[in-house]
Formats: structure tokens, C-alpha cells, sequence
């Protein structure tokens, strides 16, 4: 049943065999790029609903004065792991997140 919701969260997502799109921000949004980790398996990586990737990933992440939080959230891809929903406030996006879905506290260590 699980694995049937991710396909279709996936695929809602329009990432059914397509490329990925880069995040776009409105015209003058700073981009920080953010590198982000799942362990002990990857996981599918979306930030403010839009799908990124599959961890590993570097995605370019925009910003303005107006963005109170971007959501990152690490969706497992095995049932016995822990989805994970980290919400950042700008400017001070880190370098890198990993996420630990095997831990049932939803901070993700970052740098």
C-alpha cells in the first residue's frame, strides 16, 4: 500500500521517466545550493513540493526577503523507514543535509 501512494505522489509529481526541472524562484531570488544525503538508503528528496531527486542530489534552492521557510522532505523508499520534513528559514540555508530515516526525530543533520 505504501509503495503504491509513493508511485503516485511520484508520478502527481511529474517525474514518471521525465528530467528533472530546476527549482525556479521569482526574477531576483537568491539560489543557494544545498547538497542533500539520506542514509543508510537513498531517498526521493522534494523541496516546497517539487521533486529534486533522488539523494544524492545538489539542487539549487531560491530564496527572496518574503520566503518565511523552505520545506525539504526525504521520502523513504522501503515502509520500515521514517519519512523526513525539515523546514529551514533564509537566509541561513545550510551546505548540506543528511537525513536518517531510520530515526523517528525529523532533524536532519546540517552544515
Amino acid at each position: 500500500m505504501r509503495a503504491l501512494a509513493v508511485s503516485i505522489m511520484l508520478i502527481s509529481a511529474g517525474v514518471a521517466g521525465c528530467a528533472q526541472s530546476p527549482l525556479r524562484g521569482p526574477e531576483g531570488a537568491t539560489m543557494a545550493q544545498v547538497q542533500i544525503d539520506a542514509a543508510p538508503t537513498p531517498a526521493w528528496i522534494f523541496v516546497d513540493g517539487a521533486y529534486v531527486g533522488q539523494t544524492p542530489v545538489t539542487p539549487e534552492i531560491p530564496f527572496t526577503h518574503e520566503t518565511r521557510f523552505v520545506e525539504v522532505v526525504a521520502v523513504p523508499m522501503y515502509a520500515t523507514q521514517i519519512r523526513q520534513v525539515l523546514r529551514i528559514t533564509p537566509p541561513a540555508l545550510p551546505r548540506s543535509l543528511t537525513f536518517f530515516l531510520d530515526n523517528p526525530d525529523p532533524r536532519a543533520v546540517t552544515r
